[in-house]
């Protein structure tokens, strides 16, 4: 497995996580162009010049990465309201993963964009299939190694193929 995979089919709109399989923890990120913005961060973290200090330092221990889709966003087309919904549904990710709290995610700050309500659902199904994964071994729930690497797998084959 490569240091920082990409998933596939991911050049739209929307938010974005980034996983870090070594120890679950996550950085969550909104781009208009999903797969430039995480080429953009895997080039950064392959010349030490990433701004998230804590996910370059894993990166450069060896930690693997993955990055995929959390959400597709709408954009409007209004000069000054295109990035509102990507900012906004960006901060409901944060907020829902947990994603500052400096155990759980990378994410420093939550102050991104206005508020607005219609991708709040598949956040929230991403929140929940990424907390299963990653309770089932932090609270004992697969406590042989071959089970938690099953689920594992099967939980990275499921967000890189979507």
């Amino acid at each position: 497995m490569e240091q920082f995979r990409i998933c596939k089919n991911c050049d739209f709109p929307g938010v974005y996580a980034i996983l870090n399989t070594n120890n679950n923890k996550i950085y969550i990120g909104s781009s208009r162009n999903i797969k430039e913005r995480l080429y953009n961060h895997k080039t950064l973290l392959n010349h030490g010049k990433n701004k998230v200090k804590e996910m370059q330092d894993d990166y450069n221990k060896g930690n693997k990465f993955i990055a995929y889709v959390i959400s597709p966003v709408r954009v409007r087309d209004e000069k000054y309201l295109k990035y509102d919904d990507l900012r906004y549904f960006e901060r409901k990710a944060i907020e829902k993963f947990n994603a500052t709290d400096s155990e759980i995610g990378y994410n420093k700050k939550l102050d991104t964009g206005s508020k607005r309500l219609i991708e709040d659902r598949n956040i929230e199904y991403a929140q929940a299939d990424f907390d299963l994964f990653r309770n089932q071994k932090h609270y004992g729930y697969l406590q042989e190694k071959s089970a938690w690497n099953i689920e594992r797998k099967r939980f990275v084959k499921k967000v890189m193929n979507a």
